[in-house]
């Protein structure tokens, strides 16, 4: 799901040069497809340079939506783009990555893995996280 058609369509292109048949791009980002993806119905999902743009509640809603339609097992990848350690700006200026990883996993996820990698973003080569999350049952 993003909202850039032909970012979704490099995804496509992509995902099918290297064979890859189970990408599925939605594109729609309304309330209305968020809210009819079936429970543990996504493999994965990706939050890449998207959580600043959210205020701490917001953020909350879509970690719980994200818990409800991944798979047990299922990752959740983030990427915090612009928290405190990282060129601070709007909702999570104030956060450091440990802040950004502990509202994850206060929402039933657990930090899997961090890695620290050359990224691209506006075009440009940086460094920065990612941070592969598992969900995990709620009675876990």
């Amino acid at each position: 799901m993003d909202k850039d058609r032909e970012v979704l369509n490099k995804l496509v292109q992509t995902a099918e040069s290297e064979g890859l048949k189970n990408i599925v791009p939605i594109g729609d980002q309304s309330e209305e497809v968020k809210n009819n993806l079936e429970d543990e119905s996504i493999d994965a999902m990706l939050l890449y340079d998207v959580l600043h743009y959210m205020e701490s509640e917001e953020r909350r809603r879509v970690f719980k939506n994200a818990y409800r339609i991944l798979k047990t097992g299922a990752i959740l990848s983030v990427y915090p783009k612009h928290c405190k350690l990282d060129e601070p700006l709007w909702n999570l200026a104030d956060m450091q990555l440990e802040d950004v990883i502990e509202e994850i996993e206060n929402a039933k996820f657990y930090l899997e893995r961090k890695f620290f990698k050359k990224l691209i973003h506006d075009e440009n080569f940086n460094m920065g996280y990612i941070l592969n999350f598992k969900k995990v049952r709620r009675n876990e």
